[in-house]
């Protein structure tokens, strides 16, 4: 998995943490997705979230759990975490994030998946998306 900050700007942080514009496509437009694909098919090499983060503060954590129902359980695929505040020299609290999941050899078995967002620190909250593969 790899995660890119692609913008900060500063703002007030008086304010809990907020995960906003959470989208998974296959091919980024400018650095994130502008629109969230429900479906994919199983040739899809990359599948990417994109997300905003607002409010963010020293302690704030984010991590991308991505994850595959299978027979009926969930299984983890992948997990990624960070700290925004360590990925860029600014002391911003504005970032938008990508993360993705790749391909490794074959095809990706059909059925639901999801990827979890997660806001860890002072405020904890996470935000899901699910899309399918057809």
């Amino acid at each position: 998995m790899i995660l890119f900050l692609l913008a900060s700007c500063q703002e007030d942080l008086n304010t809990p943490p907020l995960i906003r514009k959470v989208r998974i496509c296959s091919e980024l437009d400018q650095g994130i997705c502008n629109e969230g694909i429900p479906s994919f098919s199983p040739t899809t090499n990359t599948f990417y979230v994109s997300c905003l983060l607002e409010q963010v503060t020293e302690e704030v954590e984010v991590s991308f759990h991505w994850f595959l129902y299978e027979e009926g359980q969930k299984k983890l695929l992948e997990t990624m975490v960070l700290k925004p505040r360590e990925l860029s020299n600014k002391k911003s609290s504005k970032y938008e994030l990508v993360a993705n999941l790749n391909r490794s050899g074959g095809a990706w078995p059909a059925g639901q998946y999801e990827v979890e967002v997660v806001l860890s620190g002072l405020y904890p909250f996470s935000v899901i998306k699910t899309f399918n593969i057809e």
